[in-house]
């Protein structure tokens, strides 16, 4: 009799057992088009238990015979589906066509797709990540409806103007707005461009009104990137050189001082030959990024390396940036960007036309300069100063001798 009652009592506890058993359920999700969708949410119902699709769409999760999983995915409406002893769920998420359609994210709010008609151009990091730019100005020139992208100077690290439906003021700033992670005011030049996912110009006072006066120059919005999916390492490294095609057409030393009426010494010089040499230009970037069940992270950091076509000129740019997030529950994440960058300018001039150092040793120095003069005389020293009376200094030795540096935090 006591054997019997055991019997029942094993025969219980194995029931239980079974019922409790877990096991392993994968699959894929896809879009209505069979594209795999990247990052979808997968949860237990119920559970904090949840996971995401990784680069191809693919999901595996620990589950009861009588769970329900749900898969979500921004843009799409969330499926339920019981599990019942399957093996493996594919699900093809169908579009959410009214969240789409009828509503547009635009910085801090929202604006109705109506009102944004042409007011909003899109750029992704997929229109330029094949390409070698070093700044974000670079990778909105010509991809911008409405955008004008002016460099004044072509000096490594000089300022670049950006027009947005061209100028709105005739004597004040006619710079975009640039917010970068809801950060307003920020400085495009210091960010890197693998940093980027997408940007945003909103070019409208129906898309700008949020931001007030200060968005009536129109506002550049900037998302950088989030960790994704499995681990992943990427390195990206390219250079480049550069050279001027042509001189200026000049007067030779021989013609300069036959109307100036001075001697030629040792054949003279031609300072736009001494003036010009070859630059260069370098881009290092490597980031880590990647996302398990709840903690998403993004690592990067850059160095940009570049010479001016002017000699002993330089640019340096160095930038770390960290963008973390983490999900504590399916109403609450909580998210932390830092970023950082270092500017280093040597003698970096512009048109030649302005006071101070940039007259002293630009090209409009250059080419001003007595070129019947040799670049040193027979004791070796600079020939300073010419007798044709421009009253500016050898700009030649102006900038070899020049440490005119200045950085930026």
């Amino acid at each position: 009799m006591g054997e019997k009652y055991f019997l029942i009592f094993l025969t219980v506890l194995l029931m239980q057992g079974l019922v409790g058993q877990t096991s392993i359920i994968t699959g894929n999700v896809t879009d209505d088009a069979d594209v795999p969708l990247i990052g979808s949410t997968v949860l237990v119902k119920g559970s904090t238990n949840r996971t995401l699709t990784d680069f191809d769409g693919n999901y595996s999760i620990e589950v009861s015979s009588d769970d329900i999983l749900v898969f979500r995915s921004i843009g799409f409406k969330t499926q339920e589906i019981p599990v019942n002893n399957q093996q493996s769920i594919d699900v093809q998420l169908e579009t959410d066509v009214l969240r789409l359609s009828d509503v547009v994210v635009i910085g801090y709010g929202t604006a109705r797709k109506s009102d944004l008609t042409g007011a909003v151009t899109s750029v992704g990091s997929q229109d330029f990540e094949k390409q070698p730019v070093f700044r974000v100005e670079e990778a909105l020139q010509g991809r911008a409806s409405g955008v004008q992208v002016i460099s004044n100077s072509g000096v490594p690290g000089a300022q670049i103007r950006i027009r947005v439906r061209g100028a709105n003021s005739i004597n004040g700033n006619n710079q975009p707005l640039v917010v970068i992670d809801g950060v307003i005011g920020a400085d495009l030049r210091s960010i890197n461009t693998n940093d980027i996912f997408s940007m945003e110009i909103l070019k409208d006072a129906s898309a700008t009104a949020i931001y007030g006066s200060r968005g009536a120059n129109g506002v550049v919005l900037i998302t950088t990137k989030k960790g994704l999916g499995e681990p992943t390492i990427d390195v990206d490294v390219f250079a480049s050189t550069s050279s001027i095609p042509n001189t200026i057409d000049v007067l030779s030393p021989e013609e300069f001082g036959s109307i100036n009426n001075l001697p030629v010494i040792d054949g003279g010089t031609n300072y736009q030959d001494e003036y010009f040499t070859t630059g260069y230009a370098q881009n290092v970037q490597l980031s880590v990024s990647g996302k398990n069940e709840y903690v998403g992270y993004f690592l990067s950091g850059n160095i940009v390396d570049q010479s001016s076509t002017a000699i002993n000129a330089d640019f340096a740019r160095y930038s770390l940036r960290a963008n973390l997030d983490a999900e504590l529950s399916d109403r609450f994440t909580v998210g932390l960007n830092l970023f950082g960058s270092n500017e280093k300018m040597l003698n970096l001039v512009g048109s030649g036309s302005l006071s101070g150092p940039d007259r002293r040793a630009g090209i409009v120095a250059v080419l001003g300069w007595d070129p019947t003069l040799p670049l040193k005389n027979a004791d070796g020293n600079y020939n300073l100063i010419s007798s044709n009376g421009s009253g500016l200094i050898n700009p030649i030795a102006q900038r070899l001798e020049s440490e005119a540096n200045s950085t930026i935090h």
